[in-house]
Formats: C-alpha cells, structure tokens, sequence
C-alpha cells in the first residue's frame, strides 16, 4: 500500500495525459485523472525525467537497493508472484530530455542511472 506522501508526490509529478494501464501491457494515452487510477502508470513525462526507475527482475529484488548500499528508494513496488520489484527514485528536480536539453545534467543523470543499475 502506498503511503500518502508518496501519493501525493506522483499526483503532483504525474504527467498530463501519461501512460496508464488496468491491465499489464494494455497502455493507452489518458487523462491525468484517470491515469491516477491504473495500477501501472507512466511516471516520467515525454520531455524530461522526474524517476529513476530500476527493473529487478529476480527473487528478493525489493531489498536489492540494501544489498548494494543505495539510497532508501522513494518507492519499491514488488510483483507477489516472483519477488521481481520496481525500485524508484524521485528527483529533486526534473531533467530536461528534449532537444533543447543541455549534455551536462544528462550525463550526470545517466551516470547515476548506470551506476545503480551495475550495483543491483
């Protein structure tokens, strides 16, 4: 279950018309209401990037930030069936990722991003 503020950070995050899904590979384009609803949600807008995003894909992957001494994610949703997780960072602030973007914070976000993923 999530907690309140974690809600309130992706409501505030959200994109306008993200990504959304009921059912898991059935995404579609929806308001920013509606898509606040759905189980799988698209957390980063088109433009920029707000999360890192971590695909575990292996049994106990919720703890794998631990075993790697991360940083406590800002989240860990965890699949019941296999122990896969989803780990995630919230940004303090978005990365601009469009052709107007600038090289040097989108190194240091993929350099971070390429770091923890090589630990995990």
């Amino acid at each position: 279950m999530a907690s309140a503020a974690l809600i309130a950070l992706v409501q505030a995050q959200a994109p306008k018309r993200p990504y959304c899904a009921f059912v898991k590979n059935n995404a579609i384009v929806r308001r920013r209401e509606i898509a606040l609803a759905a189980p799988y949600l698209q957390l980063n807008p088109p433009a920029h990037r707000s999360w890192i995003i971590l695909d575990i894909d292996r049994s106990g992957a919720s703890h794998a930030w631990e075993d790697a001494a991360l940083p406590v994610p800002t989240y860990c949703a965890i699949n019941r069936e296999n122990g896969h997780a989803h780990i995630g960072y919230a940004l303090s602030a978005p990365v601009c990722t469009s052709a107007a973007a600038r090289l040097a914070p989108l190194r240091y976000l993929a350099a971070i991003e390429y770091a923890y993923t090589a630990k995990v």
